[in-house]
């Protein structure tokens, strides 16, 4: 395992599949002990990554969709980094990256931050409240796979222990600034949008991300009962069960990338 610099970004998109609120990481590890030797290494690399904020920086330029310049923070980046620490805490029993988690959590729970400036984009105020970012654009991105990933961040802060009361509300709130701009994300073919950057196309969602809208939002709902989360949830399951909405959305996804092609890092 070989981790540099500014590398956590990586780390986080491996483990996606790892760091869900449903405890996926400590079961899978449980099945192969020698997973318990990386956990540890990613968890001691995460906390020596942290600058003195508690982010993660990514020190390389956005490769695709957004202009963004390092370094920048990703508020994806910081909920997976706090579900995946508190994690490693109970399967390592080393209480010493809980309050770890909490460091990653500040970027997400100060309130200051959102008018010094400090995050970087990593939260976006809106008329119906707080969105977490998973990228730092101008102007916001809105990125709703990566909003959801970082909610669930602060759930599992919110639900470690004895509980963290700050990330309860920060997380209730969102969730309720989640169902109040869930329309916006809505097409109108019962497809889903990526984000809400006003890009010259609109970016609508891969079938890749539209399914994983749906589970998202059938997870969240399961965490924090709103009956909107489900409600969109089966009005786009419909449309990933269409083939004419597929071909359609894949069409769009085609266009878009033609006109806001990906470009390499050097």
């Amino acid at each position: 395992l070989q981790l540099g610099r500014g590398a956590w970004q990586h780390v986080v998109h491996a483990g996606d599949a790892d760091c869900t609120y449903d405890d996926g990481l400590v079961s899978s590890v449980d099945d192969a002990a020698g997973w318990r030797e990386v956990v540890q290494a990613v968890a001691k690399f995460a906390v020596i990554d942290m600058d003195g904020h508690g982010r993660f920086p990514h020190l390389q330029p956005m490769p695709h969709t957004y202009d963004i310049e390092p370094p920048w923070f990703s508020a994806m980046a910081q909920g997976q980094g706090v579900s995946f620490l508190l994690r490693a805490a109970d399967l390592l029993g080393k209480t010493e990256f809980v309050p770890e988690a909490h460091r990653a959590a500040r970027a997400l729970l100060d309130d200051h931050d959102l008018n010094a400036g400090e995050v970087r984009g990593l939260v976006a105020m809106t008329d119906e409240g707080p969105v977490l970012q998973e990228y730092p654009s101008d102007p916001p991105a809105h990125v709703l796979n990566g909003w959801i990933w970082a909610l669930w961040g602060l759930y599992d802060l919110a639900s470690y222990g004895e509980g963290d009361t700050r990330a309860s509300e920060k997380f209730e709130r969102g969730v309720d600034t989640l169902v109040a701009r869930l329309p916006l994300y809505e097409t109108g073919k019962g497809w889903s949008r990526y984000d809400l950057f006003p890009h010259p196309l609109t970016n609508v969602a891969s079938p890749f991300y539209h399914r994983l809208h749906i589970e998202q939002l059938r997870a969240l709902a399961q965490l924090a009962p709103r009956r909107e989360l489900n409600e969109y949830a089966d009005r786009w399951e419909v449309g990933l069960e269409s083939s004419l909405a597929r071909a359609t959305a894949v069409a769009r996804k085609v266009g878009f990338r033609l006109v806001r092609p990906r470009r390499r890092v050097a």
